[in-house]
């Protein structure tokens, strides 16, 4: 049984998830999946690509958005 799944696509800066459990980030909404300690609530410190939880560390993948001054 599956209970999570993932997609990336890879940039020249590393991997992104384009999609979790099936619903993908949309570019034209300026989405993205920012991904989230759940224990501190931050941003982690690195991305999909180069991440490695902890045993029983909670990682939450949020659908966000971004501003077009973020870029």
């Amino acid at each position: 049984m599956t209970l999570f799944s993932f997609e990336t696509r890879n940039y020249s800066i590393g991997p992104f998830v384009t999609s979790v459990n099936g619903e993908e980030a949309r570019e034209d909404h300026r989405e993205y999946w920012a991904l989230i300690n759940g224990g501190t609530g931050q941003l982690l410190p690195l991305g999909v690509g180069k991440y490695l939880p902890s045993d029983n560390e909670n990682i939450i993948f949020k659908l966000s958005t971004y501003s077009e001054n973020s870029c």
